[in-house]
Order: C-alpha cells, then sequence, then structure tokens
C-alpha cells in the first residue's frame, strides 16, 4: 500500500517543481522583454505598420500586401483606448515573445520531459536575435507564437477534435497576422492528416480556413475598393520578387547567421536541428507528435530561403521556434544525453552577456531614421523652410506625419 502513495507523492513534486520552473522561466521572459522595449520603431515595414494603425492607405504602403488583418486590427483597438501606435504593435509583439514560451514548453514536454522542455524553451527565447526583435512592431514574433501554440494543440497524442479545432483557430489566427504562414499552416495541416487520420479533416480545416475568411472578409470591407486592393497586390508583388535576384543567399549573411550572432554558431544550430529531426522521426512512437512541427519547420526554410530575402533578421525568428527543440534532441543524441541542461545554460548565459549591454540603449533612444526626420523637421520649422528628403526615408516620414510629430513639411 505504500508504494503507490510514494509514487503518487513522488509525481505530486515532480508536477509541483515542473510549474514552478515554469513561473520562474515565464517572469525571467517578461522582464528581459521589457528589458529591450524599443523607443521607437527601427525599419521601414514597422513603420508602415504603425502608421496604417492610425489610418489605413493601401496605395500608400499603409499596409503593404497581403495586409496582415489581424496585426493592423490589434494594434487599432489599442490605439483607440489611447496607447501610441508603435506602442500599441510593440507591446502586443512582447506580450506574444513572452506568452509564446509556455506553449513551446508544452510543445516539447512529451519529447523532452518538464526539465529539457523548459531548457528548450528557454534556449529559444534567448537565442539574441528573437530576444532584441522580440518587442519590435514586427509580425514574426505574434504570428510564430500563435503558430506553435496551434502545434503543441495538434501534437497531441490522440487529439480530440475539439483539440484539433482549437488548434486550427489558433493557426488562422497565425496566418491573419502574417499571411504569409498560410504555406506553413497547410504543410502543418497535412502532416497532421498524416498522423491523426483523414477523418479528422473537417475539424482541422474548417477553422484555419473559416477564421481567415472572416478576418481578411471584414478587414477588405473597410480598407477601399477591390481596385485599390488588387492594385496594391499587384505593386507589392512586383516589388517584393523583383528584388529577390538581387538578395544576398550567402549562409554567413543570412538573418539565420545574423539572429545566432555568428555564422558558425549557426552552422551548429543548423547541423543539431537535423540530427534531432532526423531522430525524433526515425523513432516510431514519437513520429505523429513531431511531424507537424517538423512539416512547419521545413515549409518554413522554404518560404525564407526560397520566396523571400534570407538575410533579413525578423524571418528567421520562427525557424529559430520551430527549431529549438529539435536542436536539443540532437544535443541529446550526440551527448548520449549528458551535460545538455549544462551546455543550455552556458548559451543563455552568453547570450544575456551579449544582449544586456545595450538594452539602455535600445530603451532609452529613438532609432537613427526616427531622429533624423524629427530634427531636421525641427531645424526648418525654426529656420521656417521645407524638408528634401531621400525616399528612403517615406515610411519614418508619413509616421511623423501621422502622429503628429512632424514640424514642418517635407518633400521626397
Amino acid at each position: 500500500m505504500k508504494a503507490p502513495s510514494r509514487s503518487v507523492a513522488l509525481e505530486s513534486v515532480v508536477k509541483r517543481r515542473a510549474t514552478v520552473t515554469l513561473v520562474v522561466l515565464f517572469s525571467v521572459v517578461v522582464v528581459s522583454r521589457v528589458l529591450l522595449f524599443p523607443a521607437s520603431v527601427w525599419e521601414q515595414d514597422e513603420a508602415y505598420f504603425t502608421a496604417a494603425v492610425v489610418e489605413v492607405d493601401l496605395a500608400d504602403n499603409r499596409p503593404h500586401a497581403p495586409f496582415f488583418p489581424l496585426w493592423i486590427g490589434l494594434g487599432k483597438v489599442l490605439y483607440q483606448i489611447g496607447v501610441p501606435p508603435a506602442v500599441a504593435l510593440q507591446s502586443i509583439s512582447g506580450a506574444a515573445g513572452s506568452l509564446m514560451v509556455l506553449p513551446l514548453v508544452g510543445l516539447w514536454s512529451r519529447r523532452l520531459g518538464a526539465g529539457l522542455s523548459a531548457a528548450a524553451a528557454a534556449l529559444v527565447v534567448f537565442v539574441p536575435g528573437v530576444w532584441v526583435l522580440s518587442a519590435r512592431a514586427f509580425t514574426g514574433t505574434t504570428a510564430t507564437a500563435l503558430l506553435v501554440l496551434a502545434l503543441f494543440h495538434w501534437s497531441r497524442p490522440q487529439p480530440t477534435r475539439w483539440t484539433l479545432a482549437a488548434g486550427s483557430a489558433a493557426a488562422g489566427l497565425s496566418v491573419l497576422v502574417r499571411p504569409q504562414f498560410g504555406l506553413v499552416v497547410a504543410a502543418a495541416v497535412a502532416a497532421v492528416l498524416v498522423a491523426a487520420g483523414r477523418r479528422c479533416w473537417p475539424e482541422l480545416v474548417l477553422p484555419v480556413v473559416g477564421v481567415t475568411v472572416a478576418g481578411f472578409g471584414l478587414f477588405f470591407l473597410v480598407a477601399g475598393e477591390p481596385s485599390e486592393v488588387l492594385a496594391a497586390v499587384s505593386r507589392h508583388g512586383v516589388a517584393h520578387f523583383g528584388a529577390l535576384d538581387a538578395a544576398d543567399r550567402g549562409f554567413s549573411a543570412s538573418g539565420l547567421a545574423r539572429v545566432l550572432v555568428d555564422p558558425t554558431i549557426a552552422a551548429l544550430w543548423s547541423g543539431l536541428a537535423i540530427v534531432g529531426l532526423v531522430t525524433e522521426l526515425r523513432a516510431r512512437a514519437s513520429r505523429p507528435i513531431v511531424l507537424p512541427t517538423a512539416a512547419a519547420l521545413v515549409a518554413t526554410a522554404i518560404l525564407v530561403f526560397c520566396l523571400s530575402n534570407p538575410a533579413h533578421p525578423r524571418y528567421a525568428v520562427p525557424l529559430v521556434a520551430l527549431s529549438g527543440g529539435f536542436v536539443v534532441a540532437g544535443l541529446g543524441r550526440l551527448m548520449n544525453g549528458r551535460w545538455v541542461g549544462l551546455v543550455i545554460v552556458v548559451a543563455v548565459v552568453a547570450s544575456w552577456v551579449t544582449v544586456v549591454p545595450v538594452a539602455r540603449e535600445v530603451r532609452r533612444l529613438p532609432s537613427p531614421p526616427v531622429r533624423a526626420v524629427e530634427r531636421a523637421a525641427e531645424l526648418a520649422a525654426q529656420r521656417g523652410r521645407t524638408v528634401v528628403a531621400d525616399r528612403r526615408l517615406h515610411a519614418f516620414v508619413i509616421l511623423a506625419e501621422k502622429t503628429g510629430r512632424l514640424s514642418a513639411p517635407m518633400v521626397f
């Protein structure tokens, strides 16, 4: 009679420790995101997204195709209650980047156990580039968090119909935040159908399609005439795919290498992810659990390296998030399970040492283009002049105008 009692007590202790670990990890992640909350937007797309929160104008790239309806919609909700538009998008991204740690731990706990799954989540969220980009006004972090939530639901052993539907709803929201994730979600859905059986297709397919269609439908109702939408799609498509030929596709210049700080580290990360991916897929028992995540990772790699400019660091965020568990599995395979936790702790500490010294400047100082536009306008206003600005600053000029921070006229 004592053995079952001891077993129950031990299980209770293990669960309590796992809960405490998760609470501590989440708290540290929240603090880390606050440390790097930026004083302004830094890149062109952030400026266009932020200006779109104030006023949508498809002819002026606010926002550019494919329009990111849920991202702009969430920003507008916060803006309407008095939150500055840049802070609105940055706050959503920071919150999503913090919350992402929870489904990441849940996703990998089924294969790595409670301790290593928490370590894998920490490894992902404290990758230097992922951390620095976590509270920026880009869509990548929020869309990735929703995608990981979907994979968490889809990867449960013997998922119920409600579980599959919940995952599909999260996947649909992910597509509405970043429509480019449609390819990734389609690959993951196909993998779930293979793993769980084709009979579950209604609860798997219908929610994601319904959420996506409803979201885009509402956006197009308020965005403008169909001709304006088609013109915006055509204009951005030509600009996007036309620029791909000039993109630097060398691995050392890739966003993955930049997010991980060094090409050697990126190559090591990629190698470990491949080892872990092959190891997990070869294990028959784990195949249904990891197959959706594996499919999403492969589709993300295709999206980043074939259909986008791979040099942008922000595009590497979902790559890192989806591959982190495979990296830890690869480490475990090569090290026979020894010292894996210690290696991850060293990596996380190294990331803190790298990132924290720049945190104060990121929080305190606006970005160079924001400072340049506002300072030029200030000087021009004092002298009664008009500023002639470089066309590459268009997004920042429009943002300053829409937020009332442009004190003198500017032309291009």
